[in-house]
């Protein structure tokens, strides 16, 4: 949160990487690090910057134009697979599809595959229920006991 430019480079050697935009109302740059302070956040917090529109930063342009959810994810081409591609976008994503707007806080991107895989979870999804698909891609056997994990 200093200001300065971070390569995604120094995540290269994580298996999974999330990118949560959480800051649209939370103040200013102070404050939001007053806050992280008095919760002893233990992850890496970033400057606000835009996440949609023409002044987009280029790492939310691409986690956006590059996550899951296209025509070829359906079983069906041409309008009828568009048409598919936008509803689930539009209502179960929460993406707008004509501008692949995401909506402002808690969008979550599971970044993998060494950057080459994103996975979009919408806002409304509790990360508890993005852990089964954190552990198949590490390869972790799920337990129905939380208290195992």
């Amino acid at each position: 949160m200093d200001g300065h430019e971070v390569s995604l480079k120094q995540f290269q050697d994580y298996k999974i990487i999330m990118i949560v935009n959480v800051a649209s109302a939370c103040g200013t740059i102070d404050e939001i690090k007053q806050f992280l302070n008095q919760i002893w956040v233990n992850f890496p917090v970033f400057n606000k910057i835009d996440v949609n529109g023409e002044n987009a930063s280029p790492l939310f342009q691409w986690l956006r134009n590059n996550s899951e959810c296209s025509e070829s994810d359906f079983p069906f081409g041409g309008a009828v697979g568009s048409f598919l591609a936008n509803t689930y976008k539009k209502y179960y994503l929460g993406i707008d599809p004509n501008t692949n707007n995401i909506p402002w806080n808690f969008a979550k991107f599971v970044v993998y595959d060494q950057g080459t895989k994103i996975k979009y979870f919408n806002p409304k999804v509790n990360p508890e229920n993005i852990e089964p698909f954190i552990q198949q891609i590490l390869g972790i056997q799920q337990s129905h006991n939380k208290d195992e994990i």
